[in-house]
């Protein structure tokens, strides 16, 4: 007991895969996007649990997102997605597969990814896993720092 709580650790991983299959389930209700079981169960286990792994929830912080951030900008090139030359996935029942692109992705592809974060943590809150002075903020600003500086340096050119 700790505070008169129970002090459960939840792993990241744990608690991630419990949100997948929230997320499913929700979407078979219709009360949720139909493309967020199909996309976001492969970013939350490509990228989030290979950086977070079996860290608890309730220690991660905002310095951990902002790291997480830098870590998933250079994940293709530098990291540890620069060898991995095709990804599987499936669609309709079958097996496909196409070429890794080696690039940092796009601001937009970066905020559309830190929305499936701050959604697993709002729930993570929701099921009790940590406190809402622990839940981390949206690292928008440190992405709003790296649109700025892209366009500073378009406007450079």
């Amino acid at each position: 007991m700790k505070n008169g709580l129970a002090a459960v650790v939840r792993p990241f991983e744990q608690v991630a895969e419990e949100f997948i299959k929230l997320v499913i389930a929700e979407s078979e209700r219709d009360d949720r996007s139909e493309y967020h079981p199909r996309d976001w169960p492969s970013v939350v286990r490509r990228y989030l649990v290979c950086f977070f792994g079996n860290k608890p929830i309730d220690t991660i912080r905002e310095p951990d997102i902002e790291r997480y951030v830098e870590w998933r900008r250079t994940y293709w090139t530098t990291g540890p997605g620069k060898e991995i030359q095709y990804i599987h996935y499936e669609r309709g029942g079958k097996i496909l597969r196409r070429s890794a692109k080696h690039e940092i992705p796009s601001i937009s592809r970066q905020r559309g990814e830190l929305t499936i974060v701050r959604a697993l943590f709002k729930q993570a809150l929701k099921w009790g896993y940590c406190h809402g002075n622990s839940l981390p903020r949206s690292s928008m600003n440190g992405l709003q720092r790296l649109n700025t500086r892209a366009n500073m340096h378009a406007c450079s050119k």
